[in-house]
């Protein structure tokens, strides 16, 4: 897993504007959910998980950490597991997606009960 990109893509899913692809009706709520409880410690950019033009999955050493996932998630007040590990081992700094938070979704735009991720 790389930290490579540090703004979302140009159809990430957690972009603000109408640019980004949609996903099934409540996918992006679980997707923070998982990352907010740390079901998830991660969560990779689409563009990164398959060789391109192919449906095989790409090594992990591949995968980038999504940029607009990450953002969603700081927005809400907490980092990815994987983020805190790399940040400890000063593998990125703390603003690392400074330039994501701009262009994602916030809170608010998610039916996320604030309660249900314990925050």
């Amino acid at each position: 897993m790389s930290f490579d990109l540090i703004k979302v893509c140009a159809d990430c899913p957690f972009r603000k504007d109408d640019k980004r692809i949609d996903l099934a009706p409540g996918r992006r709520e679980q997707i923070i959910k998982d990352l907010l409880l740390g079901e998830s410690p991660s969560f990779s950019c689409h563009k990164t998980v398959y060789e391109s033009g192919s449906t095989q999955r790409r090594k992990d050493s591949k995968r980038s950490v999504c940029a607009g996932a990450a953002a969603v998630c700081e927005k809400f007040g907490r980092k990815m597991q994987i983020l805190q590990i790399a940040e400890r081992m000063g593998a990125i700094n703390n603003d690392h997606f400074q330039k994501a938070l701009e262009e994602t979704i916030d809170p608010e735009d998610l039916d996320i009960n604030r309660k249900d991720v314990h925050l």
